[in-house]
């Protein structure tokens, strides 16, 4: 109540995230504990209870229920096994991708190493649909070359860490060679920052020094000539350029791709701030570059956007969460600063909140977001023009209808919609219906695959589109 304004992000963002088990299975936690703290008489008033338990229930309702775009996977065993020699590599990687996730990286589900590598032998498609984010692997085991076939095969990866301890087959696989370090302080050259600030600059400067940073930056591109290499930031210091964030994507890859972000702490010790804990970069103290927002921004390889407007450097990014839920998507969100607007991309298109209006922006659909927020998305859309858009839940009032969501605004729009529970036959698409909404016009329409399962794709629409999931049931013929 008085911590935390009576907003429910720390209830929203951790129910949105799962974990995969050694079956293949999306689980959340099974006990959770909620700390409480009793005013100063040793009171607890009833709203304190009464408050947060609808939050609860609905976030339980909808729970995650399979991969979420975004997988981490988590190398338990190879840090036991080997990061014990280098401390510094598991420090500085903890550091770098809790800039990420507080950057706006959507890292919603995780699987161990163990367990992805065991889940690919059985299951040659395991997690095939979803965009990998993980340390760079050690050289010689079973992950390295599981995620080297995933790529191959026409998975996406987002690689993070210093690749001193690589294998040489994935160094060849990122067109990378390892030379001398630089150390201490660069200045950054970033090729796709994709933030607008009314005002200011993100600073350009980064600094790798020992523990923080598990060494210097000590990369260049093995072959220039290779056009399936796209350097997108570098290093410089006096007048050597290093590598620090950059994708691959071949032609025999079927799509696969990889990005690799050498990373550091993104802090640094600092004492007499009053914790034992390295303070957070956050694009403005001591100068240093949000390296954490880069690599959340690389996720354009992908098709995908997380774009932030800010008024000044200064602005905290939101923290921006991805899970599935009975076949929608489900957004969740803390936005520190509600003057930050974000703007959202996918590889089908703009993604319309249900119960908000957007307009799109470089193809991207723009939100200005409350505190805490939690909302669900069975549609994306792709169109050129920038008029106000809408998903709105409509009554149902028909017994053979569930949910009737109303998309207004399209002007010769491409629309991806995604059905309840992946069923496309309980699926009902109108096109400019009026009342009673019962028909609609004509329109083009197919089942297509998506990252997210097959959904209907309507093309060339302009108007509306009535989208309701209906109840079959046989009707025995007349005597």
């Amino acid at each position: 109540m008085d911590r935390y304004e009576g907003q429910p992000h720390d209830i929203y963002l951790p129910l949105a995230t799962s974990r995969i088990n050694s079956k293949g299975e999306v689980v959340m936690p099974d006990h959770i504990g909620f700390l409480s703290i009793d005013n100063t008489l040793g009171e607890m008033p009833e709203s304190c209870v009464i408050e947060p338990t609808p939050y609860i229930i609905k976030c339980f309702e909808t729970a995650p229920d399979a991969p979420s775009p975004f997988v981490w996977v988590y190398p338990f065993h190879e840090y036991h096994a080997y990061g014990q020699d280098n401390m510094s590599k598991p420090f500085s990687e903890e550091w770098f991708i809790i800039a990420a996730i507080n950057s706006g990286l959507p890292l919603s589900t995780v699987v161990s190493s163990d367990n992805f590598v065991d889940l690919r032998q059985q299951k040659p498609d395991f997690c095939q649909s979803s965009i990998l984010v993980m340390p760079v692997p050690y050289k010689g085991t079973a992950l390295n070359q599981t995620i080297i076939q995933f790529v191959q095969s026409g998975g996406q990866v987002m690689l993070y860490g210093a690749l001193s301890d690589a294998d040489p087959e994935l160094l060849n696989l990122l067109n990378l060679y390892i030379t001398t370090p630089l150390n201490e302080s660069m200045t950054i050259d970033v090729a796709m920052n994709k933030d607008n600030l009314v005002h200011g600059s993100y600073p350009k400067m980064l600094c790798y020094s020992g523990e923080l940073s598990d060494g210097g930056v000590d990369t260049i591109v093995a072959d220039d000539n290779d056009s399936n290499t796209t350097v997108l930031a570098s290093v410089n210091q006096d007048e050597q350029n290093r590598i620090i964030l950059s994708s691959v994507k071949r032609p025999n890859w079927n799509g696969g791709c990889i990005v690799w972000c050498r990373g550091y702490a993104c802090s640094r010790i600092e004492s007499g701030c009053g914790t034992v804990f390295p303070v957070i970069d956050n694009g403005t103290d001591k100068a240093m570059y949000p390296l954490g927002r880069l690599f959340t921004q690389s996720t354009s390889q992908f098709g995908y956007e997380f774009r932030l407007n800010k008024q000044s450097p200064n602005n905290r990014h939101p923290v921006i969460m991805i899970h599935r839920n009975a076949g929608s998507c489900w957004f969740s969100g803390y936005t520190p600063d509600t003057t930050v607007e974000i703007e959202l991309k996918t590889p089908i298109g703009a993604p319309l909140l249900l119960g908000y209006e957007t307009v799109l922006h470089n193809g991207c659909s723009t939100y200005r977001m409350p505190r805490a927020w939690r909302q669900e998305c069975r549609v994306f859309v792709k169109q050129n023009s920038d008029n106000v858009l809408a998903c709105k839940e409509r009554d149902p009032v028909s017994y053979l209808q569930r949910h009737k969501w109303l998309v207004t605004g399209l002007q010769d729009a491409t629309v991806y919609v995604l059905p309840k529970n992946g069923k496309i036959e309980k699926l009902e698409l109108l096109f400019n219906s009026q009342s009673p909404y019962v028909v609609g016009k004509p329109f083009t329409s197919s089942v297509v695959d998506t990252p997210y399962g097959k959904a209907i794709c309507a093309e060339h629409i302009t108007g509306s589109i009535q989208i309701s999931d209906i109840l079959l049931i046989d009707v025995p013929p007349m005597s």
